[in-house]
C-alpha cells in the first residue's frame, strides 16, 4: 500500500541508479512502519518550473529541491511519523547530497494519513495460475476493504 512520491527540482542531479534507492526507502518504510515492501509504489517527478525562495538571481541559478510524500494507512502515531521521516531524510541526504554539493539544496519529507474509509485497492496478478478466473494472492484485496499496511 505505501505511496512514495519524489518530487525534485530538475537541475538536480539523481542517483544512478535511482531504482537502487527506492529499493533503499521501500526497505525504509518496512523496518521502521511495519509495511511488506511488495506493496510499496514509487515514483520519481522532476519539476521543469519551480519557484524557491523569493526567487533572486542566485537562489534561481543554485536553488534545488528534493520532496519525498510518503502515504500510508492512518493509525501511526507523530512519534512513529516522525521515525519514518527521520530515517526517509537520512536516505535522501547520503542519496542526493554528494551530488549536487553545487547547488543549495533543500531536502525534505513529509508523512502522510491515508484515509482507510476512503482508500480502495484492487491487484491483478498476471502470474495467477493459468486458468484461474479472479485469481488473487493470499490475503489480497478485490476492491472491497482496504489492506491493512
Amino acid at each position: 500500500m505505501p505511496h512514495l512520491i519524489l518530487e525534485h527540482s530538475d537541475n538536480v542531479a539523481l542517483p544512478d541508479p535511482v531504482h537502487d534507492l527506492l529499493a533503499d526507502l521501500h526497505a525504509c518504510l518496512e523496518q521502521t512502519a511495519g509495511v511488506d515492501p511488495s506493496g510499496c509504489k514509487s515514483r520519481v517527478y522532476g519539476s521543469r518550473i519551480y519557484f524557491i525562495g523569493d526567487g533572486d538571481a542566485e537562489m534561481s541559478e543554485h536553488g534545488a529541491f528534493v520532496h519525498l510524500q510518503v502515504s500510508l494507512l492512518e493509525g501511526r502515531t507523530d512519534e512513529e511519523k516522525s521515525v519514518v521521516s527521520t530515517a526517509c531524510l537520512a536516505l535522501l541526504k547520503l542519496a542526493f547530497l554528494s551530488g549536487n554539493a553545487d547547488l543549495d539544496l533543500q531536502i525534505t519529507v513529509d508523512v502522510r494519513d491515508l484515509n482507510r474509509a476512503a482508500y480502495a485497492k484492487y491487484v491483478s496478478f498476471a502470474t495467477a495460475i493459468a486458468g484461474a478466473s479472479g485469481a488473487r494472492a493470499p490475503g489480497g484485496n478485490d476492491g472491497g476493504l482496504p489492506n491493512h499496511q
